[in-house]
């Protein structure tokens, strides 16, 4: 039997760390370069004097114990040992003039600060909101499942699959970037 070949990852993030995990329980030899002197992205802080500059994450999907992927993060990390902490807004943005607009966590209470802070807008935050409203409890089909439990599942999910694709069209998009993998023959 042939073994696995070797990795390189660059970026030692959460997502490089997580792959460089899966990897090593998959057999492959993994080399996993960061830039930084310490590992964990965005994921970390650090100290200054008697001040903690705490840049980590802000949200962590599959958090929650009953989650799809809380599995998945005990694999990865000791996320039982974490304290999660479940703030009334997410960020809070002041001008030079001291207004304010607040990100709150509730739907509702973000859908009534964005329509006082911008009310010719009304119609598209609406839009926006309870289109959060109506993804909050999507399902998530676990990984472990058996190919024909996914599919039934994906098949469950298309009437939200379907509205959320057409929610996009014509609206900029976001893409966000995980760790470069790199295959090499070993």
């Amino acid at each position: 039997m042939k073994r696995p070949g070797k990795i390189t990852i660059i970026g030692g993030g959460i997502a490089g760390l997580c792959t460089a995990v899966y990897a090593r329980q998959s057999g492959y030899e993994v080399d996993l370069l960061e830039q930084h002197q310490s590992a964990g992205g965005l994921a970390t802080s650090w100290r200054r004097g008697e001040y903690t500059f705490e840049t980590c994450l802000h949200w962590l999907v599959g958090s929650n114990p009953g989650g799809t992927l809380h599995a998945e993060w005990r694999e990865v990390c000791d996320i039982d040992r974490l304290r999660f902490v479940d703030h009334e807004e997410f960020v809070r943005v002041e001008d030079e003039h001291g207004a304010s607009l607040h990100i709150y966590a509730d739907v509702d209470c973000l859908e009534a600060e964005l329509v006082k802070v911008a009310p010719e807008d009304e119609i598209e935050i609406r839009h926006f909101t309870n289109a959060i409203r109506q993804l909050v409890d999507l399902p998530m089909p676990h990984p472990d499942q058996l190919w024909l439990a996914r599919i039934a599942g994906m098949l469950k999910m298309l009437p939200d699959l379907c509205w959320l694709g057409s929610f996009w069209q014509g609206r900029p998009r976001v893409y966000a970037a995980g760790p470069l993998v790199i295959m090499t023959q070993s």
